[in-house]
């Protein structure tokens, strides 16, 4: 759209021999002062086409010269670009994160409901078997410090069942909590 914008703008331009006045083009046939006379029609074809020719140059340039010109914005901005293709490439590597995840959530929910964390005594073997939990943190309950563990779906924050581990200092699971997916209204 703009190369072609462009274009029309030269074309608009006057020819050479053909002196421009302040309202637009002169007529043929007309004289200004402090110009030469007319050529007529007849003659002077020679200068047109020397005209034509140096005007195609003229928008050859300038064509090429916008072309170069992006080029130059491109490479002013290449760090975001490639920041920018970065993020796409490991787009498929989070999506399999998350589904991984995911598929550790929800084997846990199944320990969980089947009431088989029992297999799982200590902090390294949750962690082994279930990955990185969402959230640490520490809590005081029954009067001691505890370590609580949240797991739950990797982007569902609020619609998502969660489950709360709990480890003694030593590191020992001494406690679970299973909150259900809360009932939308």
């Amino acid at each position: 759209m703009t190369g072609r914008l462009i274009l029309e703008s030269i074309d608009s331009l006057p020819l050479v021999g053909r002196p421009a006045c302040r309202t637009g083009r002169v007529r043929e046939g007309e004289r200004f002062p402090d110009t030469p006379s007319p050529i007529p029609s007849h003659q002077g074809r020679g200068n047109q086409e020397k005209t034509g020719i140096s005007v195609k140059i003229l928008k050859s340039v300038l064509i090429v010269s916008f072309i170069f010109l992006n080029g130059c914005a491109k490479l002013a901005h290449m760090q975001e670009l490639l920041t920018l293709k970065a993020m796409s490439d490991n787009g498929d590597e989070q999506r399999r994160f998350v589904a991984a995840q995911d598929a550790r959530f929800e084997t846990l929910l199944e320990k969980v409901k089947n009431n088989q964390l029992g297999e799982y005594p200590n902090r390294k073997s949750v962690f082994r078997a279930f990955g990185e939990p969402i959230f640490t943190k520490q809590v005081q309950r029954n009067d001691q410090t505890q370590e609580q563990w949240l797991y739950r779906y990797a982007t569902k924050f609020f619609d998502s069942p969660k489950v709360y581990l709990y480890f003694n200092p030593k590191g020992k699971v001494i406690d679970w909590q299973y909150v259900a997916t809360p009932e939308k209204k």
